[in-house]
C-alpha cells in the first residue's frame, strides 16, 4: 500500500468513522484510549502503535517519527 495516510484511532468517536476512510489506500490502527482507564485495562499497553507506524514509514523509505 503505497502511500496513504495513517490514521490511529483511539475513542468511540474516531472508530465511528472508520468507516469514511478506504482501508485499500489508507493504514487504520485501531486501539483504546490511552487514558489511565483505558490503558489499565488494556486497551493501550502493548498495542505498539508508534512502532507500528514508524514500519510502515521505514518500508515506505520516508522518515521514521521520533515519537
Amino acid at each position: 500500500m503505497p502511500g496513504g495516510v495513517q490514521n490511529l484511532t483511539a475513542n468511540k468517536l474516531t472508530k465511528k468513522k472508520i468507516k469514511l476512510i478506504d482501508g485499500n489506500k489508507h493504514h487504520i490502527l485501531i486501539s483504546g484510549h490511552p487514558s489511565p482507564l483505558s490503558a489499565n485495562r488494556g486497551y493501550w499497553f502493548g498495542n505498539r502503535h508508534f512502532s507500528k507506524v514508524n514500519t510502515i514509514l521505514k518500508a515506505q523509505r520516508l522518515p521514521e517519527i521520533v515519537w
